[in-house]
């Protein structure tokens, strides 16, 4: 279950905001190491099966695109998601680059802050503090009435890497 916070008592920087009940984006935050017998070949289709699929993952039909992250030795990118089954607990991506199972592991692309606006269960999205490293291409914002703050200047960082990212 999500880490629920209290805005007025633990995170507030002002005594006029109102009381906000928030998710923590780092409680949707995920990752997967493959079975050794999963190779990513560039071009081609991947599918990732999960004992039980991460919280927020969608369909990339949705009106926002939803990436995963992946890191590799010596590197980091992001692939868009194609397809998400519920029944079969996979999703779909095509990477752009070959790589062995052993050298590879997916993630959030996102520091989890697009798995916990699509998991749709508040409307306050709290960014601990740190450096998110950043690989989507944006965040996606499916519904109305959604803050997504983090816990002050130059305390909450977004480090953009996906290239020609546009953040939110």
């Amino acid at each position: 279950m999500a880490t629920q916070i209290d805005y007025n008592t633990q995170i507030k920087n002002t005594p006029t905001l109102p009381e906000i009940p928030a998710v923590v984006a780092s409680d949707y935050e995920w990752s997967f190491t493959p079975p050794t017998n999963l190779t990513l070949v560039a071009g081609v289709e991947s599918t990732a099966t999960f004992t039980a699929l991460p919280a927020g993952l969608t369909e990339a039909t949705s009106p926002n695109k939803h990436y995963v992250g992946v890191d590799v030795a010596g590197g980091h990118g992001s692939y868009l998601i194609t397809a998400v089954s519920d029944a079969a607990k996979t999703i779909k991506f095509t990477p752009d680059q070959s790589h062995a199972a052993t050298t590879w592991t997916l993630r959030s692309a996102s520091g989890g802050i697009q798995e916990a606006v699509y998991a749709n269960v508040g409307d306050f999205i709290y960014v601990p503090m740190g450096t998110i490293l950043y690989d989507a291409k944006k965040v996606g914002v499916n519904r109305a009435n959604v803050t997504i703050r983090g816990a002050g200047k130059k305390a909450t960082i977004l480090e953009f890497t996906y290239p020609g990212a546009d953040g939110f």
